[in-house]
C-alpha cells in the first residue's frame, strides 16, 4: 500500500515544458539547413517535444507513430522498426544530430536501433518519405528519420541562465514507470545541458481476449550531454553524447516456457562534434562539419531449458563517420553539397553453456565473421532554383562502399575484399498554383548496399537455418511521385501524394533445397530448412497518402491522415512467381478532434486499419499472421491481420507555466488488435498519466 500511495504522490507531485504545435513550419532536411516544410517539394513531418505530451509517448518508436502515414512493427515491447512507404529496416537512414545511425549489421527488419534514442531528450524529429540517397546514401530507400536531441538555450538579455525539469509518467497497461530529469545553464557564450530517463515496463495487458502477454517486460536507461560553445556572433562549437543501455528484454516471437531468448544487454554510445557557421556571404552561406564516434553493442541469450544449455551470442559494432556540408546562395540557385564517410568495424562471438555442468563452449564464429570492416563514403551536389511559381530540384550523388571480410571459419567461403559504386540522381519540382497552394512531382533513385549482415549472417534461427553468400548485390530502386500540398489561410493545412516505387534486385531469404540439424524445444535435433540471402526479388510498390487538418475559430482543431499501399514481388527462380510484399499495411489512418483552451486541451481520436488478409510466403510463415493448423479451404478465412479501430481520449492542464498534467484513457473499447506484422499485440483499455515540472 506505502508503494502505490508514493507513486500517486510522485505523479502529482513533481513541470511542464514547451507547448508548440505538433507540426513545426521549419525543420532540417537532408542537407542539415534550416527549409520551409510547406515549400519543400517533398512530403515532410516534423514532431517536437508537445508531440510527446500531447501523445503520451514514452519511447521513440512511439514518437513516430504519432507522425501521418507511419506504422511501427513491434517484435518485443523494447523496439519498433518503422515503415515508410512499405519499406523498413535497413531501408530506411536513422540520423541522431546529424550522425548516421545505421550500420555494417543493421537488418531488414531491424527492431532495436530506433528505441536506443531517448524520446524525452528530443527536441525535433522530423521524417522524410520517399528516397533520399542524393544526400543521405545507402539505406535512404523508404526515407529517412532524421532526430535532433535539446540543446542548451541561450537569453541574450541574461549573462548567465539556468533551467530544470522532471517527468513523471505511469501506464496502466504495463505498470510503466517513466522517469526524466534534465538541467541546463549557459555563462555569456558557454552552453550545458544534461539529462536522465530511467523505464521500466512490466507484463503488457492486451485488448479483451489477448489478456497478459508473456515476454514483455524489460527496464532501460538513457544519458544525455551537450555543451555550445558560441566562437563568434555566426558560429559554434556543439559536443554532444548520448548513452542508453537496455536490459533483459525478452524477443516475444523467439520465446516460449521451454525456450526462450532475452537480449541481455543493447547499448549504445555516441560521442558527436559538430561546428557550425552561417555568414552573409553568398559564396558560402552555411557550413556544418560532424565527426563521430560510436558504439553499439548487443548480447544474446537464448535458454533451452530442454536441452539444459543456453546459446549466447554478443555483436559489437565501432563506427567512426565525418560528415561535411555547405550551401551557397548564388544569385539564381540556392546550392548544397557535402562529403561523408563512416567506417564500421565488426565483432561477432557466440558459445554455448551447460546449465547443470557450468561447462561453456566456443564456437568458431558467431552471427557475422569476427573483425569484419565496412566503409562507406560519398559526394552530392543539390540544386535548387525558380523560374516564375516554379521551382525545381536537381541532385547528383556518386556512393561508395568497402567490403573487408576474412575467411569465414565456419564455412568454405573465402574472404571478401571489394569495393564498388553507384550514381544516383534525383529531380523534383514544384509549382505554386497560388498562395498557400503548392502542386509537387518528382523522381528519385534509392539504393541499399549489401552490409556485414547481409554477407555474413549465419546460424539456426526459429525455423530455418541461414548460410551467408558473397555474391550479393545492391538493391536498387526508382520512385516517381506527384502530390499537392495546402496552407490556405493559416486555416486549412494539408497533403497528398501518390508514389510508385519499383525495387530491382531486393536481398531476401531465398530457401537452398537442403536441411540442417538444429536444436529444437523437444531436446532433440531437427532438420529445418536452409535460407540464404539472394538477390532473387523485384517489387513494385504504389500508394496513396494523405493527411489534413482544419482549425475551427481559435479553439477546435480537427485533424487526421490515411494512408493505403499495395505492393507485388516477383521472385526470379525456377518456375517464376509472384506474390504480395511481405508486411505491407492494410488501409488505414486516424481521425481526431482537439479542443484547446486556456492552459488545457481535450482530445478524441480513434487509429484504424481494415484487414490485410495479402499475404507472403514469409507472412504465412508467421504465426501471429497465420496460426499454427491453419491449411486448407480454411486458411484464408484464418490467416491475416484483423481489422480494428482503436479510441482513445487525451487531455492536459497547465495550472501555471512551469507545471503540466496530462492524462490519457487509452483504447476505451478494449479492442484487441495487432498492427500488421508485429508480434506484439496493442495494450488494452488503460491509463497513462504524467506530470512534468520546469523549474527557470
Amino acid at each position: 500500500m506505502k508503494r502505490y500511495a508514493l507513486t500517486f504522490l510522485l505523479l502529482f507531485a513533481a513541470p511542464a515544458a514547451s507547448a508548440g504545435e505538433a507540426e513545426g513550419p521549419r525543420t532540417r532536411l537532408g542537407s542539415g539547413h534550416d527549409d520551409d516544410v510547406f515549400q519543400a517539394p517533398r512530403d515532410v513531418t516534423v514532431a517536437n517535444h508537445d508531440n510527446i505530451q500531447r501523445w503520451t509517448v514514452a519511447t521513440t518508436p512511439e514518437l513516430v507513430e504519432t507522425q501521418p502515414s507511419t506504422r511501427v512493427l513491434y517484435r518485443f515491447s523494447g523496439g519498433g522498426s518503422p515503415l515508410l512507404r512499405a519499406l523498413g529496416g535497413s531501408r530506411i537512414a536513422l540520423y541522431v544530430d546529424g550522425v548516421r545511425l545505421n550500420t555494417a549489421i543493421t537488418v531488414q527488419r531491424d527492431d532495436g536501433l530506433l528505441a536506443t534514442i531517448d524520446a524525452l531528450s528530443l527536441s525535433r524529429l522530423a521524417i522524410t518519405r520517399g528516397p533520399s540517397a542524393v544526400v543521405h546514401g545507402s539505406d535512404a530507400m523508404g526515407g529517412v528519420i532524421a532526430m535532433s536531441s535539446a540543446a542548451p538555450t541561450f537569453d541574450a538579455r541574461r549573462a548567465w541562465d539556468a533551467a530544470g525539469g522532471a517527468l513523471l509518467r505511469f501506464r496502466s497497461h504495463d505498470k510503466g514507470l517513466v522517469g526524466h530529469v534534465f538541467g541546463e545553464g549557459h555563462l555569456r557564450g558557454i552552453g550545458a545541458r544534461a539529462s536522465l530517463t530511467l523505464r521500466r515496463f512490466d507484463t503488457l495487458v492486451a485488448g479483451r481476449g489477448l489478456a497478459e502477454q508473456p515476454f514483455s517486460d524489460y527496464f532501460d536507461g538513457a544519458g544525455n550531454a551537450s555543451a555550445v560553445y558560441k566562437v563568434g556572433e555566426r558560429s559554434h562549437l556543439r559536443f554532444d553524447y548520448h548513452l542508453v543501455r537496455r536490459h533483459d528484454m525478452p524477443l516475444a516471437d523467439a520465446s516460449t516456457t521451454r525456450d526462450f531468448t532475452v537480449v541481455d544487454l543493447r547499448a549504445r554510445d555516441l560521442i558527436a562534434l559538430r561546428f557550425e557557421r552561417h555568414s552573409e556571404s553568398k559564396a558560402l552561406r552555411d557550413v556544418a562539419v560532424i565527426v563521430s564516434l560510436q558504439s553499439q553493442r548487443e548480447a544474446r541469450a537464448r535458454f533451452r531449458l530442454d536441452l539444459d544449455r543456453v546459446d549466447r551470442e554478443r555483436d559489437d559494432v565501432v563506427s567512426v563517420g565525418a560528415r561535411a556540408l555547405g550551401r551557397s546562395k548564388l544569385p539564381y540557385n540556392d546550392l548544397s553539397y557535402g562529403v561523408d564517410v563512416y567506417h564500421d568495424r565488426v565483432s561477432s562471438e557466440a558459445e554455448f553453456e551447460l546449465i547443470a555442468g557450468l561447462q561453456t563452449t566456443q564456437l568458431a564464429r558467431g552471427r557475422y565473421v569476427d573483425g569484419s570492416s565496412y566503409t562507406r563514403f560519398g559526394a552530392f551536389v543539390h540544386d535548387r532554383f525558380s523560374i516564375g511559381k516554379l521551382a525545381l530540384e536537381l541532385g547528383g550523388r556518386v556512393a561508395g562502399w568497402n567490403v573487408d571480410i576474412g575467411a569465414d571459419p565456419a564455412t568454405p567461403l573465402d574472404a571478401i575484399k571489394s569495393t564498388s559504386a553507384a550514381v544516383l540522381g534525383s529531380a523534383r519540382a514544384r509549382y505554386l498554383v497560388g498562395d498557400g497552394f503548392n502542386i509537387i512531382a518528382g523522381i528519385a533513385q534509392g539504393i541499399h548496399a549489401p552490409n556485414i549482415a547481409d554477407y555474413t549472417a549465419r546460424g539456426c534461427g526459429r525455423n530455418s537455418f541461414d548460410v551467408p553468400n558473397a555474391d550479393l548485390k545492391p538493391e536498387r530502386s526508382v520512385t516517381v511521385e506527384a502530390g499537392l500540398k495546402l496552407d490556405l489561410f493559416g486555416v486549412l493545412r494539408g497533403a497528398l501524394f501518390y508514389y510508385f516505387t519499383h525495387l530491382d534486385d531486393a536481398i531476401v531469404l531465398r530457401d537452398t533445397n537442403t536441411t540442417q540439424l538444429c536444436p529444437d524445444q523437444g531436446g532433440v535435433d531437427r532438420d529445418v530448412p536452409v535460407l540464404t540471402r539472394d538477390n532473387v526479388q523485384s517489387a513494385n510498390i504504389h500508394g496513396l497518402e494523405g493527411r489534413l487538418a482544419l482549425d475551427l475559430g481559435k479553439s477546435w482543431r480537427v485533424f487526421g491522415w490515411v494512408a493505403w499501399a499495395r505492393g507485388q514481388t516477383s521472385l526470379e527462380l525456377p518456375g517464376n512467381f509472384s506474390e504480395p510484399l511481405s508486411r505491407t499495411p492494410p488501409l488505414g489512418g486516424l481521425v481526431a478532434v482537439r479542443y484547446s483552451g486556456q492552459g488545457w486541451f481535450a482530445q478524441a481520436d480513434m487509429r484504424w486499419a481494415i484487414r490485410q488478409d495479402r499475404l507472403s510466403t514469409g507472412d504465412r510463415a508467421d504465426p501471429t499472421i497465420c496460426p499454427a493448423g491453419a491449411s486448407g479451404a480454411n486458411a484464408s478465412s484464418i490467416c491475416g491481420t484483423a481489422g480494428y479501430a482503436v479510441v482513445n481520449l487525451r487531455g492536459g492542464f497547465a495550472p501555471s507555466k512551469w507545471l503540466r498534467v496530462t492524462l490519457a484513457l487509452q483504447n476505451l473499447t478494449d479492442e484487441p488488435y495487432y498492427v500488421h506484422g508485429s508480434t506484439v499485440p496493442g495494450p488494452g483499455i488503460s491509463a497513462i498519466t504524467g506530470l512534468e515540472v520546469l523549474v527557470k
